[in-house]
């Protein structure tokens, strides 16, 4: 399998990362440029309008399409004043588009979101124009009877599961930084994320916020034992965490917290069953969402790794089990990965030319002594089972089963043992035989049953009678 880890100390890309009009950091008529500059550059990008906001602007998007590949939504800013959050989405994108050698641009289909609460951001914005200050605008501005620095619905409090679950994960005050907003999805920008997930089913979800340097998994309403999640997705889990820088922190809000968080995104994500994680990007000692900008590109290149085996590990990974049934084959193909697999075929290798049917799934072709048999696409920890009916007088076979494509599945390779029942003429013959046996048995029932009326003596004599006879 080929992996995506960064092994180089120098991270290039065209991005100029000191070239926004925020202290460095981009203004929203700068994303806007950049979206349709990256999407003139490199054609495979489509530039999408995904969601509108309250004040009508609009949400947009750039996809790395890759149909029927796995699918990774990577969102910034679920709050305005996170400016590092936008940059790193930016960032991510430019080291993938300008690494040719990376096989992902052909692997993976990405979203890349880098601005969801536009409406807080064009606030900053012009604010900044004004008085060359960053406003810490944290919601979406949406009109509550605030200031503008507590106006608006937390975005990251609005998704619809455990909403409103309680109020030390959330707030009913509208100027609060946490308000969570007259009802689940109440905003636009959240109705679009839903939407989104709706139509696409994402295999994996990465937000990212600012600050802290903190990787953080569901759940936020209460604590949720890593035990509880599908196995695929403990597994990822645990291997993220062995990679982190350890000035890094990796768990649940409450533990790198300290507090719970009730209608976050990735609850949200959990209770659909979609692996997901929110990253706080930047040291906890710059107490800044949008630290020094000639800070930035260290603090992004130390997210570059978590990102690359994140976007590696989601994926498929089909794994073939044999087993014998009577005369039956039976092929269990499972998916240990965290995505839905592809339409893909395997190949069931004889050692020898066996009379074989599939009983279960459409044969493609046989060619020699293979069989290819088509298989849909298989949810994550799901299975899809393939029978075969193995005629003829044989009771072990050597068989081997490989995916056509996939270097991550893992095929099957060894002897398996079938009951042997002969040609189909001896076992027409062992029916008859069966048959008839039966039916002479039930004949000397009743002669036994006859005869048992009849004194002992006469029952003795016939029954030698019928011995000797």
């Amino acid at each position: 399998m080929e992996k995506w880890i960064l092994i180089f100390a120098v991270v290039v890309t065209s991005l100029d990362l000191g070239s926004g009009s925020i202290n460095g950091y981009f203004n929203l008529d700068e994303i806007n440029d950049l979206i349709d500059d990256y999407q003139l550059q490199y054609p495979s990008l489509q530039k999408e309008i995904v969601g509108k906001t309250f004040y009508d602007r609009e949400i947009k998007a750039l996809r790395m399409a890759n149909p029927h590949k796995p699918r990774i939504l990577v969102i910034g800013a679920h709050h305005a004043r996170e400016l590092i959050s936008i940059t790193n989405i930016f960032y991510l994108l430019d080291y993938i588009m300008t690494n040719k050698s990376l096989s992902l641009r052909t692997e993976r289909e990405i979203l890349f979101i880098p601005l969801l609460n536009v409406d807080g951001l064009s606030a900053i914005s012009d604010e900044f124009n004004k008085t060359n200050k960053i406003l810490e605008i944290r919601k979406n501005i949406r009109p509550t009877g605030c200031k503008i620095e507590d106006q608006g619905i937390d975005l990251n409090r609005n998704y619809g599961y455990k909403w409103g679950y309680n109020n030390h994960g959330s707030s009913t005050d509208p100027c609060g930084e946490e308000y969570r907003g007259t009802s689940a999805f109440s905003e636009k920008e959240t109705q679009t994320i839903r939407d989104l997930i709706d139509i696409y089913m994402f295999d994996s979800v990465i937000s990212y916020h600012s600050y802290g340097d903190l990787y953080i998994r569901p759940t936020g309403y209460t604590h949720t034992d890593l035990s509880e999640f599908p196995k695929s997705h403990q597994n990822l889990y645990n291997d993220l965490k062995k990679i982190l820088p350890s000035t890094f922190k990796f768990g649940t809000v409450n533990e790198v917290l300290g507090y719970n968080a009730n209608g976050a995104l990735m609850d949200y994500l959990y209770s659909l069953g979609i692996f997901c994680i929110e990253v706080e990007i930047g040291p906890e000692k710059y107490n800044s969402f949008h630290p020094d900008i000639s800070k930035v590109k260290g603090i992004l290149d130390s997210h570059l790794e978590p990102f690359l085996l994140l976007v590696q590990r989601t994926d498929s990974e089909l794994i073939a089990d044999v087993s014998g049934n009577g005369r039956r084959l039976v092929i269990d193909v499972r998916n240990d990965g965290i995505a839905t697999s592809s339409n893909c075929e395997i190949h069931v290798q004889f050692e020898q030319s066996l009379d074989v049917t599939v009983l279960s799934h459409q044969l493609h072709q046989i060619e020699k002594k293979i069989l290819k048999v088509k298989i849909p696409p298989i949810s994550s920890e799901e299975k899809e089972v393939i029978t075969l009916l193995v005629r003829g007088d044989i009771e072990k076979f050597n068989v081997t089963v490989n995916f056509e494509g996939g270097s991550q599945h893992k095929g099957f390779s060894g002897e398996i043992e079938i009951h042997k029942l002969g040609s189909r003429n001896n076992l027409v013959w062992i029916i008859v035989i069966s048959v008839i046996s039966v039916m002479a048995l039930f004949v000397l029932l009743l002669i036994y049953t006859f005869y048992k009326s009849k004194n002992d003596t006469k029952f003795i004599e016939l029954a030698e009678i019928q011995v000797y006879a």
